[in-house]
């Protein structure tokens, strides 16, 4: 990251505008803020933090307190910074303006507004990447620095280091733990001290529940319970037992109660069919009867039709005879009627004429009001001809003007049809290429992260298989020595070894004899045969243990070695493609963003083209209707002309006549009224004539027809009595009785039939039964139901009892199993307790202290971090001292305090390290300088930003003296030529004889400041 201008306003003591442009320096890499104590040197420096994270270096001043105290309410306080990454420029901007606004209950009120934005430059203009509260978190992931890092590594308060030089440890401690945030190791070393005493805790309370489990059962131990639960079981296996046989008892009374009540059921059936069929004998006479009564209908039945037969003849006879009469009424009244029609019609010859008279008049006057409706009509047709030559003129004319308008919106749409594929759509595939190498790319720095977690793990893996090989070694060395010891001791009492191998009747290899009277006891401190194979075996463990983690170190070295072979291999892979990873979620994001706009537009062009064939299809629909507009104007143009002529033509053929269209009219309408008249007239005399003609020929023919009827009717009456009584005499009856009144509708007939039939078979049906109950019962007894009820009951009531016994022991035996499950759950969850009270609790106990280097792990983490920090400095230090110093740090454990961050120097052309303080003030600039620049550089590396190409070094030069001075500035020329920009900011007058390219910071006679490049080259 390099600056290439920063622009400040109302800021500080800088009331006007004032520009930094660093293109300025050329290839001049070092230069002087020079100035005056407090003319505003380092807050150009601040305005470079304003803008980019809304706060100063060091977080010391706010926007309200940065506000030049003269600036009018017209003009914001402005920060604005441009820099370089890489091959990408940004500019930062943040402004802060403040106005007086009147309240609505009197007085005013001071109204603060603050603005932030980013801009990226691309294409030759600056395009905005964001504004409002996300541009600090922009800027953060751009430099991948925060504010407090950032302030850290732009600028080195020189005067600052050289007391982090020369402080004690504590003191050191105090000022890395705030540099670094360490802080969160003791978070760590709380947390799991924390988390051991909550195992602790729980360990205890399950504990105290085992004992309460035991207590509640009234046993000791888990044996004692595991016996009680055998008892119990046993006591309900015999329960059990029991109430089977009850079970079975009870099955054996409910079975003879139910053989009980069948055969109480077939003594009850029996008694229900003879009542039954007494009942039955005693309705037989009425069931007789209706024999009777079925009989004489059968019989009514067939001669039914007969008998219907006559009366309906007889009735047709009575209804032919009214016909006759009412025929010979009518055809006297068409007589009547037609006489006087022949009377009416000698008048038609009158009416014809005078008819054929107005007829004639009709037709003359129909003649002059059609001349006078045609002179009307020319003169209407002439007016409305007029008027439609009107209208279409103005139709044409604004369809003319919408013709031109939908041209114009044609050629707008059309332009930006091809504006939008030429500036968007066309990029698609250049955006797509680049979306998808920049996703590559991302899974690529993915990797090489994961892998370079992995690689973590793997040295963390390594670390600790290592740690276990050297505690393997020791304690196998422990073993060995043990056994040797032990060895040598049973060594030096040969007797009582020799006596402890002999075995009965086996012969001594001494004497030879097989009796052995007096063994040889051992000697104090001669271990027995026993603990020597003990101490054996011991040590056979510790020798494979041992082994065992030299495998497993074996295995996890090549784990390691695989892990770092692939992130080396990842990260190389990732490198080739150049691109910066801090960044690379930001181009992604954008370059998307371009893509997902692109596409939407082309998305969206269908619709835009649709609306432009839309505009051209309405602008073809409208230019036809105007060349039809056109053509319709020309006719109607020529329909008028015609019409004129026509009505010029009528009005001189009208010229004679007398009266006018009206007077005609009514002429007409009366004529016409009069023939009309007449006219029915003559048609209702002849209407009339032609129907009484009609009416009388059809009275003449109803009057025979219904004279024949009623013959007919006659004869046909006399055929169907003559049937009936032949009938009646086949069947042996006399024709004169009533056998119509014994006849049934043939439903009835069935109704009764079945009635008949149905009692018989039931008569047959319940004297079958009772027959067969008889039968069946014959040589039985009614049965005792109250003493079988009885007996089922006391059956009933003991396994009653038994269950409610059972249901207590099985409801005791599961409370036992149940508190047994929960006392072997409890003692599980105790042994797991246990192992992890262990586990976290030594785990506490290495974090707070208590390991071999009797280190805390927060004092461990900086005494690494300061290893890192004096490292990356003497590549700075051995360079500056011309090869003869470098730093180094004592490595001190254990003690009431913590001495593990003091600093020495190690004198390469005296031989021996000596303290700090014991450098010369040149010296000791010098190291203090490349100090800040390994803190600089460690911070930088540590949070994963980029790297700054410029640095501002504030004060520390006023205490020099000339020689010391110059070997400072000796120092920067080194560190300027690596291609780092330095700034130094200083008002001592001697380095501006020394730096050629500076800022000159001087007061401004109206109360503020300005500032002008200077070059003394």
């Amino acid at each position: 990251m390099r600056p290439l201008k920063i622009v400040m306003q109302a800021f500080g003591p800088y009331l006007n505008r004032c520009e930094v442009d660093f293109s300025r320096l050329g290839k001049s890499k070092l230069f002087l803020i020079a100035g005056p104590t407090g003319s505003g040197k380092t807050t150009i420096l601040d305005a470079m933090s304003f803008a980019l994270y809304g706060e100063s270096t060091g977080s010391l001043r706010k926007w309200k307190e940065m506000r030049h105290t003269a600036a009018p309410q017209s003009v914001p306080t402005l920060t604005e910074v441009e820099f370089s990454l890489g091959q990408e420029a940004y500019r930062f901007a943040r402004s802060y303006s403040q106005r007086t606004v009147k309240k609505r209950a009197g007085g005013t009120e001071l109204k603060i507004e603050t603005e932030a934005s980013c801009y990226h430059w691309q294409k030759g203009h600056w395009k905005l990447m964001d504004s409002g509260p996300r541009v600090s978190a922009i800027a953060k992931e751009l430099l991948g620095f925060t504010h407090d890092q950032f302030s850290q590594v732009i600028v080195l308060p020189q005067g600052e280091f050289r007391k982090l030089l020369v402080a004690s440890s504590t003191e050191k401690e105090s000022i890395l733990e705030t540099l670094f945030a360490t802080g969160r190791w003791k978070q760590v070393t709380a947390a799991v001290v924390a988390a051991a005493d909550q195992l602790k805790r729980q360990l205890t309370a399950a504990s105290e529940e085992r004992q309460n489990l035991l207590r509640l059962e009234q046993v000791d131990c888990f044996d004692a319970l595991k016996q009680k639960l055998l008892e119990q079981e046993t006591a309900f296996s015999e329960k059990k037992k029991q109430s089977l046989l009850l079970e079975q008892e009870l099955s054996a009374a409910q079975e003879a109660l139910r053989q009980g009540l069948a055969l109480h059921e077939q003594y009850e059936r029996l008694s229900t069919a003879k009542e039954r069929l007494l009942s039955m004998e005693n309705n037989r006479s009425s069931i007789e009867e209706m024999r009777v009564r079925l009989e004489h209908a059968r019989r009514a039945a067939s001669l039914h039709p007969y008998w219907s037969a006559c009366q309906s003849a007889q009735s047709i006879y009575q209804q032919k005879k009214s016909d006759l009469e009412a025929a010979i009424r009518s055809l006297k009244e068409a007589e009547e009627e037609y006489q006087s029609a022949g009377e009416k019609a000698k008048q038609l010859p009158s009416f014809q004429e005078r008819a054929e008279a107005e007829s004639g008049r009709i037709a003359l006057l129909t003649r002059s009001v059609e001349q006078c409706q045609r002179l009307e009509n020319a003169r209407q047709n002439r007016a409305s001809l007029q008027s439609q030559v009107t209208v279409l003129h103005s139709q044409q004319q604004s369809l003319a003007e919408e013709c031109s308008q939908l041209d114009a919106r044609l050629q707008k749409a059309q332009q930006f049809l091809q504006e939008q594929f030429d500036q968007i759509i066309s990029r698609i595939p250049l955006l797509t290429a680049q979306v998808q190498e920049l996703q590559t790319a991302v899974k690529e720095r993915d990797a090489v992260k994961r892998l370079e977690q992995e690689v973590i793990k793997a040295q963390y893996a390594y670390g600790m298989a290592g740690q276990e090989v050297e505690d393997a070694h020791i304690a196998s060395v422990a073993a060995d020595n043990a056994y040797l010891l032990m060895e040598k001791a049973a060594q030096a009492d040969a007797a009582y070894w020799l006596a402890s191998s002999l075995l009965p009747d086996e012969p001594c290899p001494v004497c030879g004899s097989t009796s052995h009277p007096a063994l040889a006891v051992p000697a104090d401190g001669v271990p027995a045969p026993q603990q020597l194979e003990a101490c054996r075996a011991a040590k056979q463990q510790a020798a494979e243990a041992f082994q065992r983690a030299e495998s497993k170190l074996q295995q996890k070295k090549i784990v390691l070695e695989n892990a770092q072979s692939q992130w080396q291999e990842a990260n190389e892979i990732f490198s080739r493609r150049g691109i910066d990873a801090r960044t690379l979620n930001a181009t992604l994001e954008r370059t998307q963003c371009q893509l997902d706009n692109a596409q939407a537009e082309e998305q969206k062009r269908p619709g835009y083209e649709k609306a432009r064939d839309k505009i051209q299809a309405k602008l073809q629909l409208r230019s036809a209707d105007l060349d039809r507009c056109r053509q319709e104007v020309s006719q109607a143009e020529q329909r008028l002309a015609a019409a004129i002529a026509a009505q010029e033509e009528l009005s001189q053929s009208l010229s004679g006549a007398k009266g006018n269209a009206s007077d005609y009219q009514k002429q007409l309408l009366a004529a016409k009224h009069l023939h009309e008249s007449l006219k029915k007239q003559i048609e209702s005399i002849q209407t009339a004539l032609q129907e009484a003609r009609v009416e009388h020929t059809k009275s003449l023919q109803a009057h025979a027809a219904a004279q024949k009827a009623l013959e007919e009717s006659i004869s046909h009456f006399e055929q169907c009595r003559r049937e009936w009584e032949t009938q009646c005499l086949s069947l042996g009856v006399a024709p004169d009785e009533k056998h119509h009144d014994f006849y049934l509708p043939k439903e009835e007939m069935e109704s009764l039939e079945q009635r008949i039939l149905q009692f018989d078979r039931s008569y047959d049906l319940t004297k079958s039964q009772t027959k067969d109950l008889e039968q069946q019962l014959d040589g039985s007894s009614p049965p005792d139901l109250d003493a079988l009820r009885t007996r089922q009951q006391e059956a009933q009531l003991q396994k009653s009892q038994s269950d409610t016994e059972l249901g207590s022991l099985q409801a005791r035996t599961a409370s036992l199993k149940r508190t047994c499950g929960q006392l072997d759950d409890c003692i599980k969850r105790t042994a797991e307790l246990e192992q992890q009270y262990t586990r976290t609790g030594g785990l506490g106990q290495l974090l707070s202290g208590k390991n071999p280097l009797k280190t805390p792990i927060h004092q461990f983490v900086l005494g690494v971090l300061l290893d890192d920090v004096v490292r990356t400095a003497n590549l700075y230090f051995i360079r500056l001292s011309r090869g003869q110093y470098s730093l180094i740090r004592q490595d001190s454990q254990g003690g009431q305090g913590f001495r593990g961050l003091d600093l020495y120097v190690n004198d390469a052309h005296r031989g021996g390290t000596r303290s700090v303080k014991t450098l010369s003030g040149g010296e000791l600039f010098l190291a203090s300088l490349s100090l800040a620049f390994g803190l600089s550089d460690v911070v930088q590396s540590m949070a994963g930003g980029v790297h700054l190409d410029a640095i501002f070094i504030d004060e520390g030069f006023g205490t020099l003296d000339m020689e010391t001075l110059e070997a400072a500035m000796r120092a920067l020329d080194d560190i300027q030529a690596s291609g780092r920009l330095v700034g130094i900011i200083s008002h001592v007058r001697e380095l501006r004889d020394r730096i050629s390219m500076r800022i000159e910071v001087s007061p401004d006679p109206h109360g503020g400041s300005s500032l002008q490049w200077k070059n003394d080259v």
